[in-house]
């Protein structure tokens, strides 16, 4: 999938696109399996070892489609195709002042980035949220009943419809169930530096595709989002704030990855709907790839928070409103009617349950 939608950037790029590509990809599919389990009040032990099996199929098909895809590229390679192409860099980056600039910059980039974990564990504090969303998870993982409890006196009660639409909890439920570790500890210690480190890496994906021939202005864009960041604490509701002192939260993961992610695939559409090339990975198709990322996506923002779905419905409309008064042409209107199937579903479920 990285190597199909970033194919003019070297490997490294691609291989960090399918990273956090492939955590949301378990994102949508985990979103596929509970809501269905839950609404039909299964266990969580069974919906973990479906979704392991599922993640296991995934990777088999992901491994076997990486393979073809490299064999077609490296064959399109030998026949002149463009596929493999690397843009140049730009030639002041070669120079001795410029490659220490640069590996000073990187420096000051990993010391905040390593700042900005250990503000993660300081600036951590418990709040609403926080009492019922990671109360919710422990009693998944330790009773097997999912939003079947009562999260603030642990009692039992009837399903809780409304927030079973965005079972996120359950992810970190899985993943106290498979490592043995409790749930509070996943929450607060194990979940903030991953959410982070993706967060972080989509940004040097942005940053590496927007500079594109400038790839020696990268570490200073990744410096001027991290100061961002540590200035971002205006309020409890800011995208910093989740990231550094709630990550362990759905609308975190929505807000600095899920959304940013699609995005960004959403550019990778546009760019190559402007692109006058004929072949691609799909013949025919050349949108079909990140149409079928982008819907991925959008089934990840549903999991994270039922907010996710109206905001994915309204990123989404905007920017093919946008983009077909900018390229006089809709003819990737099928591409956006696909990622919005997940949830145009969740959101017409929604208002039918609740």
């Amino acid at each position: 999938m990285g190597r199909g939608l970033l194919k003019e950037y070297k490997p490294v790029w691609s291989l960090l696109f399918s990273w956090v590509f492939g955590e949301l990809l378990l994102f949508g599919l985990l979103h596929v399996l509970a809501l269905p389990m839950i609404l039909r009040e299964e266990s969580l032990f069974l919906l973990a070892k479906y979704w392991t099996a599922g993640a296991a199929v995934l990777a088999v098909l992901g491994i076997c489609a990486g393979t073809l895809m490299w064999a077609s590229q490296k064959k399109a390679r030998g026949e002149g195709g463009f596929f493999l192409e690397i843009l140049p860099e730009d030639p002041k980056a070669e120079t001795e002042g410029a490659k220490r600039t640069a590996r000073i910059c990187w420096a000051i980039f990993a010391l905040l980035f390593l700042v900005q974990m250990v503000l993660a564990f300081v600036l951590t504090y418990r709040d609403g949220d926080d009492a019922f969303y990671v109360s919710t998870a422990t009693q998944a993982a330790t009773s097997g009943y999912m939003y079947r409890g009562v999260a603030y006196t642990g009692s039992s009660g009837e399903l809780n419809l409304r927030y079973s639409m965005a079972p996120f909890p359950m992810y970190l439920s899985i993943l106290s169930f498979l490592s043995g570790v409790p749930c509070v500890t996943i929450a607060h210690v194990a979940v903030p530096p991953v959410l982070m480190a993706m967060t972080t890496a989509l940004y040097a994906l942005v940053g590496r595709v927007i500079l594109k021939k400038r790839a020696d202005l990268l570490p200073l864009f990744l410096i001027f989002v991290q100061v961002l960041i540590f200035f971002g604490n205006t309020s409890v509701q800011t995208p910093e704030n989740f990231l550094v002192a709630r990550s362990r939260q759905g609308k975190a993961a929505l807000a600095n990855l899920v959304l940013p992610m699609l995005l960004f695939l959403i550019y990778l559409l546009l760019e190559r709907m402007g692109e006058r090339r004929k072949k691609s990975a799909f013949g025919r198709f050349p949108l079909l790839l990140p149409a079928l990322a982008m819907t991925a996506v959008t089934l990840s923002a549903c999991l994270c928070s039922v907010l996710g779905t109206a905001l994915s419905l309204l990123l989404l409309g905007v920017s093919f409103v946008c983009s077909a008064v900018m390229y006089r042409s809709v003819r990737h209107l099928p591409a956006f009617l696909l990622a919005a199937l997940p949830p145009v579903a969740d959101a017409l479920l929604y208002l039918y349950l609740v």
